[in-house]
């Protein structure tokens, strides 16, 4: 298991870890794949499906996601666009929940930060207004929902995370931020652009 700051983390929680991640594995409840390709990801999808018949998938996109050798990208936002195509191409096809981590665009982030730093935190209202999703906003425009986590000084302090519900394609997004307990030895939920 990958974990930051697994070393504050006592013996016993560890052999837990260890134990959970052994048995998520070996049971296929868990499956880790070190990348998927921007332009084939729908196909590569497919074939795993056609294995495993999983029901959901988790995609990072800053960090698992490479070039398949004959793919010509001009840019991030071209690749970023593919990959959200092929998403949806997938998801069409198989019964599967499709997750995309994605680190928030900039002017998401700025627009984030100024929230956080004005008294509307106080009142939970607002946040991000543009895309949310770095490099395209098509993968923006192709979720069904979009959640922008978020953390400042004060919900630190209260062992909160924040939930802004961005987008909800069939039902109305709330009005209001939701907050997370954060109560498990060794898991961290970091914000970082």
């Amino acid at each position: 298991a990958q974990i930051r700051g697994i070393e504050e983390v006592s013996e016993e929680h560890i052999r837990l870890i260890n134990l959970a991640s052994l048995e998520l594995t070996e049971s296929k409840c868990l499956i880790m794949i070190n990348h998927l390709s921007y332009d084939k990801c729908n196909v590569e999808l497919a074939e795993m499906y056609s294995k495993y018949k999983f029901q959901a998938v988790i995609v990072d996109h800053s960090c698992s996601l490479e070039d398949s050798p004959n793919a010509k990208y001009k840019n991030d936002e071209d690749r970023v666009k593919d990959l959200a195509v092929n998403l949806r191409k997938f998801k069409k096809k198989f019964p599967v929940c499709v997750m995309v981590d994605s680190h928030l665009s900039s002017a998401a982030q700025a627009e984030l930060e100024k929230f956080i730093n004005s008294n509307s935190i106080a009142t939970n209202r607002q946040g991000a207004k543009s895309s949310p999703t770095r490099s395209s906003g098509v993968l923006s425009e192709e979720a069904d929902e979009i959640f922008v986590l978020y953390n400042t000084d004060l919900l630190t302090k209260q062992s909160l995370i924040g939930i802004q519900v961005f987008k909800r394609r069939i039902y109305t997004a709330p009005r209001y931020h939701i907050y997370l307990k954060v109560n498990y030895p060794g898991l961290l939920f970091e914000y970082r652009d």
